[in-house]
Order: C-alpha cells, then structure tokens, then sequence
C-alpha cells in the first residue's frame, strides 16, 4: 500500500482505535510512521495494549510514548543480523543520529557495511537542505521506526560509545549543527554553556513538527538550569511560549511566576510579565487574574521608567479586547508611541531586544480591536504596512509562535473584510506554521479560521470538515473556547446541508462551561479554558455590523 497523508493517517487512526484522535497522537503517529498503514497499526495496536493511548472526552491521546512494536523490533534486528557484524554495527552508527553525511562514511570505515544496509532495504541515500540552506547528501534508515528499533536494541554503553564518536565527528565540521550538537551533548552528560544551549533552542524551535519543539523545549530548560540574566530571561520566555503551545499553559504560568520572583524591577520582568498575561488570559483563560497580576507588576515601577507606559498599555488593551470592549482597548493603543528617547535607550540598553516585540505587540493589538469594532479593512492594512510583517523572523526568535498569530490575526481580518480567499491563504498559512513548529495550541486556533473561511465561501463539506479537526485538536489542548466556536461552525455547515449533529457532539456542546469569561466575536481570540460572557454576543458567519453601546457601557456588535 501507498503510504498515507495526514489526513488519511488520522482517518485510519481513529478507524483502528474506535473514535477521533486528538492532534498531540496524530502528529506524533504521523512523525514515527510517516504515513505507513502496517506500521501504524502495529503503533497503535501495542499502544492500547501498553496504555500509552487513552481516551478522554471522546477522543483518543496519548498517556506516554508510543512503543515501537517488538514484532517491528524482532523483523528489523533478524534482517540486520543476517546481515553480519559489520552491519550490525554500522546500523547502530546509524541509529545514533539517525542521517549522516555520506562524506562521514568513508573516514569512519563503514562504507561496505553501509552499502550491505542499502542493498537490503534497510537504509537509503537522500538530499536535504543543511542549516545553511545548502543542499547535503545523506544516508538515512528507509523508515524511521527502523532507527528506533535498532536503538531500542542496543545496550547503554554501546549507545554512549556511538553517541561520543558523534559528537567529535560534528565537532570537526566546519559549520557543524548547533541544535544536533547540543542534544547528544547532553545525552553523553557533558556541560554546555548555557548561551549555547539557548542559541541551540532558537534553532530547534523552527524546526520540524513535534520533534522541533520538544528538543526546543529540553534545551530552554537545560538553558535555565544554570543560566543567570539576559540569557535566562530569553530562556524562560523561550521554554514558556512552547509550554503553552503544547496545551501545558499551567506549566508556563508556574514558571514564569517563579521567574518574576527572582528578578527586580526592570526590561526583563516586564518582557516576562507581558508574557505571564498572554499565558493567563489566553492560554488558561483567566482574564481577572491576569488583570490582577499586571496591576500588581506595573505598581513595582515609577511612571517616569522607560517601557512601562507602553508594555503595560498594550498589555492592558489586550485585557480590554478579551473583555469585550474593544473601543477603550483601542483608544488605548492609539495613545501608544515608540519615542525617540525609547529607541535611543534600546540601543545601550537591554531593551533593544524588547523594542521590536512591543512595537509589534502594538500594532497586533490595535488590529485585533479594530476587527472586533467591525473595522476588519484597517485591520489588515494595520498588519501588512511598516515593519511588522518584515521583521517577522526578528520576532521568531523571541516568541516562536509569532509568525502563526500574525496570520491568524491577519487571516480573520482579511476574511471579516469580504476577502474569504485571501482570509483561506493566510489561515492556512497559520496552519502550516503550527505544523512546523509542533504548536497545538495555535494549530486549533489555525484550522478554526479555515473552517470559517470556507463557510463564507460556501463550502460547506470543507466547512464541516475542518470544523471536525478543530473540534479534535482543540480537545487536545483543552481549549474550551476553540471547541464551542467549532461545534457552532459545524453545526452551521452541517444544518446547511440538512443533516443533523452527532448526538456525541450535541452532548458535549452541552457540557462545556458558558459563563463567565469571554471569546466575544473573534473567532482568532485563541483563549484557552475561557466562557462566553452574558453581555457578548457568540460569533456569527461575517455580515454587516454596527457597534453600539448598552446602558451598562458595554459595547457589543448588533446584528
């Protein structure tokens, strides 16, 4: 058989497994099996019978690492030993890494046994771009899960010879991988600086899928172990935006609660501060207490300190726009401006690295207001003039998610402006960047945004179908507000086409939470745990829309 897509793979998933696969399983199925139906059956199937695979909320996740099959262990370890000891010993060399250089086989005396493992089947040669960007020739196992299963073999001393012959061997290169570098150093326990670790991390963090993410994840917090000022705080940031990604946001809080602890006032409490109220509002969906917390954290300042006025503006008219009064949150951000006395400042000052991140911040601001007062036009404008769009890779390296909440913003901006098209580009765009980096959080956010696109569009079988993968990945990331926005999609595009909800559907739309926080009418607003408020409407399918104000000084959308 042909291997799968994604698509097909989560189908055959949740067929083999009796119900829907939430995003964290398929990503990872889909990474350790790359589409292949007999060894994805067999993954599953030994995951059941471990109990690394549960089911919770309806849907299907994973509880532990998924098992590589001992029958898929016991065929590759036969093949490879009728093979000889050199092969043998060439697939554990291979293992270790995973894909070599061909220009590292000859040197290490390996390349007849290397040659036996192609022949067999058992590995190929391949091209790939290097961290530079220049093509690079290598020699990889034919199927992932033949690495595991050679490495699942081999005994621990046989591992940390192979792991160390790796590392001097990147060592000598004379651009060597950086993330590829620091990951087996802490496998054979050396010590790595900390800076190294976290320029390390960056690197991870635009990597590919799950895998990116997670090694990006490991060496943030082995970065913060030892790490002391600048290089902490970006650490900390680093490590707690991919908590959050991944649906742990109360892992990110406690950790940068502790980090507030431990730093006196200045440009880094704020940068962590800002990020602890992105982690609160959006990612647990506690709005007061964010409040709370950044009421607390801007009286710690004088009001004539650079950066406060400003970072805590921004953050406080997000607030605002969450509790469904987008008009004061804009009025806020309009009163907002980088002086010359700031970017002076920025240039002798730590502050330099948080200058392009608060402008930005600025900016996503005021659009997220602006398409939430009916103003989707300005909005887009807003984001695709001046720098933001540009500096896109600047900002990555703060936050790494920055570049799927751009197009997220941008996406339901451009579809509320009657572009479906152009909203469909950018969502997907959105949806392409969570895929990379491994980000559920953001991916669930991206697939609603498809989901609405196509509805405007009018179709609804794409409608319904990605309402589906919104409903599913936003289980796995509990992210209530995601979930209840899908249902309603669904159930529009479904109903359209005369057919009724799942009962099952029908059921949990029931049983999530309604009150009291707020996803207002931004089908973007990405907030985790959070409930629609009495005095905001739930999101509708885009029309006309004038903002009025009720006698309690709420604003709302009308009809």
């Amino acid at each position: 058989m042909a291997a799968l897509s994604r698509e097909e793979l989560e189908a055959f998933a949740a067929g083999e497994l009796g119900g829907p696969v939430d995003a964290g399983l398929s990503e990872e199925l889909w990474r350790r099996t790359a589409g292949n139906p007999l060894y994805a059956g067999q993954v599953l199937r030994a995951a059941q019978a471990s109990g690394a695979v549960a089911s919770r909320a309806g849907s299907w996740h994973a509880t532990g690492a998924l098992p590589v099959p001992a029958s898929l262990q016991d065929a590759v370890t036969d093949q490879v030993c009728a093979l000889g000891d050199a092969a043998i010993e060439a697939a554990q060399w291979l293992s270790g890494l995973g894909e070599i250089p061909i220009e590292r086989i000859e040197p290490s005396g390996r390349d007849d046994a290397v040659r036996q493992l192609v022949d067999a089947g058992m590995a190929r040669f391949t091209e790939r771009p290097d961290p530079s960007g220049s093509p690079q020739k290598l020699v990889v196992f034919s199927h992932p899960l033949f690495r595991e299963a050679v490495w699942a073999r081999t005994d621990a001393l046989r591992r940390l010879s192979v792991l160390r012959e790796h590392v001097a061997a990147e060592r000598s290169e004379s651009r060597p991988d950086a993330v590829r570098l620091a990951v087996m150093a802490l496998e054979v326990g050396e010590q790595v600086s900390p800076g190294a670790l976290l320029a390390a991390a960056r690197l991870a963090a635009g990597g590919t899928g799950s895998a990116g993410v997670e090694s990006a994840l490991r060496l943030a917090q082995a970065a913060l172990h030892d790490a002391e000022g600048e290089v902490r705080v970006e650490a900390a940031a680093l490590t707690a935006d991919a908590l959050m990604q991944l649906g742990r946001a109360g892992e990110a809080a406690g950790l940068l609660e502790r980090e507030l602890g431990r730093l006196r006032p200045g440009p880094h409490a704020i940068l962590l501060a800002g990020l602890l109220h992105v982690v609160m509002t959006w990612g647990l969906g506690d709005e007061p207490a964010a409040a709370t917390m950044i009421t607390e954290q801007a009286a710690r300042y004088s009001r004539r300190a650079p950066a406060v006025r400003e970072v805590f503006g921004f953050i406080r008219a997000d607030g605002l726009t969450y509790a469904g009064r987008p008009a004061q949150a804009l009025a806020l951000t309009d009163d907002l401006r980088i002086g010359r006395i700031w970017r002076t400042l920025g240039k002798l000052t730590p502050l330099g690295k948080l200058l392009p991140q608060v402008e930005a911040r600025i900016v996503q601001s005021s659009a997220h207001a602006l398409t939430q007062l009916a103003r989707p036009a300005e909005a887009a404008t807003l984001l695709t003039t001046g720098h933001t769009g540009a500096r896109l890779a600047e900002l990555e390296e703060l936050i790494p998610s920055w570049r799927g909440n751009y197009s997220m913003i941008l996406s339901h901006a451009t579809r509320e402006a009657g572009d479906p098209r152009r909203g469909l580009d950018h969502a997907r765009a959105a949806y392409a960047a969570t895929l990379d980096t491994g980000f559920v959080w953001g991916r669930a956010w991206a697939a609603c945004n498809i989901a609405a696109c196509w509805l405007q569009i009018g179709d609804l079988g794409q409608a319904a179908e990605w309402a589906r993968r919104t409903v599913d990945t936003a289980r796995s990331g509990h992210l209530v507000d995601a979930e209840r926005l899908a249902i309603m999609l669904l159930s529009v595009a479904e109903g359209s086409q005369g057919r009724a909800l799942d009962a099952s559907v029908v059921d949990r739309a029931d049983t999530l939470p309604t009150e009291p926080a707020s996803c207002g009418t931004n089908i973007r607003s990405g907030r985790r745990g959070g409930h629609m408020r009495r005095d905001t409407p739930a999101w509708r399918p885009p029309c006309s829309r004038k903002v009025w104000t009720s006698p309690n000084g709420t604003e709302r959308l009308s009809p």
